[in-house]
């Protein structure tokens, strides 16, 4: 992430969105994330990792969620022209996706692992594209 600002440990990404869009869900193994939304709604959706529940807070203009470092959590635009910045307590942010963990482990091991019919695996899954972090795209 070179495109990053950063001071002393901190970063900062900038993420504008239209209505419905979605940061795909995801965590950061190596930082907690402020999420601040400059203008427009979002929804913000954490899952703790001790209850395996969600949270959702919906946040407006100068509104704030802290997510912690490694919970799994999502943003999805409410309003067009939202513009959310991340903030993190790392110069270099981690990220890990969803769906880099769908595509990259291996069909056998999903269908070995949870019983499931490895054939309608890989067809559930064959459109999922590795490292898509704001979707879905435009034309679909």
């Amino acid at each position: 992430m070179q495109q990053l600002n950063t001071l002393n440990d901190l970063s900062m990404l900038d993420i504008f969105l239209s209505k419905n869009s979605i940061i795909e869900p995801h965590y950061h193994p190596n930082a907690s994330e402020l999420t601040y939304c400059v203008s427009g709604s979002a929804t913000i959706s954490l899952m703790n990792p001790n209850t395996k529940k969600f949270q959702h807070y919906q946040i407006t203009s100068g509104q704030v969620v802290n997510i912690p470092q490694g919970w799994w959590h999502y943003q999805i635009a409410n309003t067009d022209d939202t513009h959310l910045q991340g903030i993190f307590n790392t110069d270099t942010p981690e990220v890990i996706l969803g769906s880099d963990i769908l595509t990259a482990t291996p069909a056998d091991v999903f269908a070995y692992t949870y019983g499931l019919n490895e054939n309608q695996w890989k067809a559930v899954t064959a459109n999922i594209q590795p490292s898509i972090l704001i979707g879905p795209p435009a034309d679909e």
